[in-house]
């Protein structure tokens, strides 16, 4: 009987922090080979947002960091044609020279490193960035032990032995609810895990809390028209504020970088020029694209008005993997996971995806509503920003410069 892997990501951005387990392995020093993977996890993370789009007609928002970090330990046990695919489809580097992988199994090595840094910018109070990694097999499944060291090294990930579909669902349900302060509930169903067929699931959870670096003052959020699209509008609590921010006008769209507290992680927002036009954006856009965006960026004054919103967002990704090249993997009878067992009678039935979201006034949390409401006429040089249309946004690692969540609003109402 063959059986198969549910890989479930997950991911959480808010403020209040409650407690979560401990990074399981030191800080390390971001090295030059690490720092380099941050454009594959960024050609990957908007791949991933262009083949999602194309499904959805509202809200979005997911982690493409945490996607990549899971199915990249699940690569660690492919082997052939199925680890090859993989590669391609997560977009990691390729030595042109001879048209192998650039790493080899060294890529697990490295995306350690990267992802510790990433666990160690935070300060815990204004800042905390969190990624946890588990192992969920059956119990009684054999388990390769050079896959399992490999991701507890390289990714801290933990071997738990669990019954399937339950009280396994309810023990994982329960750990991710952990790892992102009870924001995420009820990830798996139990109706997603077979108790005859199901051999491994693996997990991954990332949790952001941030502050503004330069907070709104609620006292000045005011309600203002949202445009859905050219026709329809709805009402938003508009935050406002004038400061200096990282700036750039491009060519259809304006980009603001709104910095977290010390600076190390950033918020990214791309709003089009036309009320309509987030559709022209999203079809330019490109890891090139975004690149030269956030190059042209040079300090000066904003008068910025963002609408306060929330979103979770939560879908099956088997399909947009697929269409990125990652066909093998999802194939009962042609995929090879002989890495992670003797058996090598693998494939992956699901991958889940579920995500938070909430901004205001603060930073990222749920529970306050605020903004600022500045006289722009006062300053002939002052820029305007006013996300009173849909826009596309993004949160990353200003130092390696690695997106952590991308997404869009098309309303902020919902």
């Amino acid at each position: 009987m063959r059986h198969f892997l549910c890989l479930c990501f997950v991911c959480s951005l808010l403020l209040a922090c409650e407690e979560r387990s401990p990074a399981l392995q030191p800080p390390l020093p971001l090295t030059d080979e690490a720092r380099s993977l941050s454009t594959s996890l960024n050609a990957f993370a908007v791949d991933l947002y262009c083949q999602c789009i194309r499904e959805e007609s509202g809200n979005l928002f997911l982690s493409p960091c945490s996607v990549d970090i899971a199915l990249t330990m699940t690569m660690a046990g492919a082997v052939g044609d199925t680890e090859y695919q993989m590669y391609h489809a997560l977009r990691w580097p390729i030595d042109a020279a001879v048209g192998r992988p650039a790493y080899g199994s060294e890529l697990h090595r490295h995306l350690g490193i990267l992802q510790s840094h990433m666990q160690s910018i935070g300060d815990g109070r204004s800042l905390t960035l969190h990624l946890a990694s588990a192992i969920w097999p059956r119990k009684g499944e054999p388990l390769d032990a050079v896959f399992v060291d490999r991701l507890w090294r390289n990714y801290g990930a933990q071997v738990t032995p669990v019954d399937f579909p339950q009280p396994g669902c309810d023990q994982i349900n329960r750990w991710v609810e952990q790892q992102t302060a009870k924001k995420i509930r009820e990830l798996l169903k139990p109706e997603m895990l077979d108790p005859q067929d199901t051999a491994l699931v693996l997990t991954n959870a990332i949790y952001f809390k941030g502050d503004w670096e330069n907070q709104f003052d609620r006292k000045h959020t005011r309600q203002a028209v949202f445009h859905l699209d050219a026709e329809r509008k709805t009402m938003a609590d508009m935050m406002r504020q004038t400061h200096n921010f990282p700036y750039a006008k491009a060519d259809g769209f304006a980009a603001i970088e709104l910095p977290y507290r010390g600076g190390a992680v950033s918020m990214i927002i791309l709003l089009p020029d036309r009320t309509d036009g987030l559709v022209d954006l999203e079809q330019k856009l490109n890891p090139v694209m975004l690149s030269n965006a956030l190059g042209q960026m040079h300090e000066r004054k904003v008068a910025v008005q963002l609408p306060r919103f929330w979103m979770t967002w939560e879908r099956s990704l088997n399909e947009p993997l697929k269409a990125m090249g990652m066909e093998l993997a999802f194939k009962p009878v042609e995929a090879d996971f002989g890495g992670i067992n003797l058996q090598g009678d693998l494939f992956i039935s699901r991958v889940q995806h579920k995500a938070f979201i909430e901004v205001n006034e603060e930073g990222s949390e749920a529970a306050a509503a605020t903004g600022v409401v500045v006289d722009a006429a006062a300053d002939v040089d002052l820029a305007e920003f006013t996300a009173d249309h849909p826009f596309l946004f993004l949160i990353r690692d200003t130092d390696s410069g690695t997106i952590l969540f991308i997404g869009r609003v098309i309303d902020p109402s919902h």
